[in-house]
C-alpha cells in the first residue's frame, strides 16, 4: 500500500489472522542493476517500528 499524507489506513480484508505491518523506504546506493532490472544494492529498509494486530 503506497504510503502518503495519510496518518491512518483501514484494513478492509476481514479474513481472520495475525497481520504486521511496517514503513519501508527506498535506500538508493546507486544505479547498478541485474539482468532482470533489480537494483542489486538499493533496496527498501524498515523505518519505523513493527505494529502487529489480530483481525478476526
Amino acid at each position: 500500500m503506497p504510503a502518503r499524507a495519510n496518518n491512518s489506513d483501514e484494513h478492509a480484508d476481514t479474513t481472520p489472522g495475525q497481520y504486521e505491518v511496517v514503513l519501508q523506504m527506498f535506500k538508493y546506493e546507486g544505479y547498478a542493476k541485474d539482468p532482470a532490472g533489480n537494483f542489486t544494492k538499493s533496496k527498501l529498509v524498515e523505518a519505523s517500528n513493527k505494529v502487529s494486530y489480530t483481525v478476526g
